[in-house]
């Protein structure tokens, strides 16, 4: 048998070797409870909340469905959560003032107004959070005046993710006897 030759040393690298982190900070969600003035009635309102997500599970989210139906919980959508845990935003009536008062609420400052006026998006300009899913919910009560809005505010001003819209429906089935 022959000696086998050490290994040629390898000479270090004139470049620093790059530490990441693996241990990353995700915020904690945030809820917001969408209401119409003039009467800001809880039982016409939708909720909408904002799911930050960490690096392992993105794909997963990028691959879950846009639109989901789920049978109802006792009571309006307004009873889901505490009141102490989510942030009321009362729409005004007028579809641009609604858009607006959204988005100063959501982005916490004054959105470019072209944004809003341009007649199709502009992905380029657009408000961005690629590590956040936003779940909206409704059910029938749903004002669909804050619905047109969000659909406005997704497709012009601010492009999360992913938007996931969850309606919760009512059925009526009677047991036949």
């Amino acid at each position: 048998a022959r000696p086998t030759a050490p290994p040629p040393s390898i000479p270090p690298s004139p470049t620093p070797s790059i530490s990441l982190s693996t241990t990353t900070t995700i915020s904690p969600p945030k809820c917001y409870q969408l209401l119409s003035l003039p009467l800001c009635n809880p039982t016409s309102s939708a909720l909408m909340f904002f799911i930050p997500v960490d690096p392992p599970n993105m794909q997963k989210v990028r691959n879950m469905s846009g639109w989901n139906i789920c049978l109802p919980h006792r009571g309006a959508l307004s009873s889901l959560l505490p009141p102490g845990q989510y942030s009321r935003i009362c729409l005004p009536g007028d579809h641009q003032q609604a858009l607006l008062t959204l988005a100063k609420d959501i982005l916490g400052k004054e959105p470019e107004i072209s944004l809003m006026m341009e007649p199709i998006m502009d992905p380029l300009n657009m408000y961005k959070d690629p590590n956040t899913l936003v779940l909206v919910l409704t059910d029938s009560n749903s004002d669909p005046g804050i619905q047109l809005v969000l659909e406005t505010f997704f497709a012009k001003v601010f492009l999360p993710m992913k938007v996931s819209w969850i309606k919760m429906v009512f059925t009526d089935i009677k047991k036949e006897g």
